[in-house]
């Protein structure tokens, strides 16, 4: 039988896998649009705007990991 704890084990792990993807795709979109800005090509503003999207989608998920992670530890003291 799948225990509770093991259940919120992967999920943890789960979110932090793709809340390090995401931290790479925009890292990696940053990276480009800095090359581009270097060769003299401007950056799209809706690039920019896609970029900035992801930012507050991985703030938004971090903020939400960490009351899920602070819920967790009061849960079980």
């Amino acid at each position: 039988m799948v225990k509770l704890k093991e259940i919120m084990a992967n999920k943890t792990v789960i979110g932090l896998v793709l809340g390090q993807i995401l931290s790479l795709l925009i890292t990696s979109t940053g990276f480009s649009s800095s090359e581009l800005a270097r060769r003299g090509l401007r950056l799209a503003t809706t690039e920019k705007a896609a970029t900035d999207k992801s930012l507050l989608i991985q703030r938004a998920e971090g903020e939400a990991e960490s009351k899920y992670l602070t819920d967790l530890c009061f849960a079980c003291h």
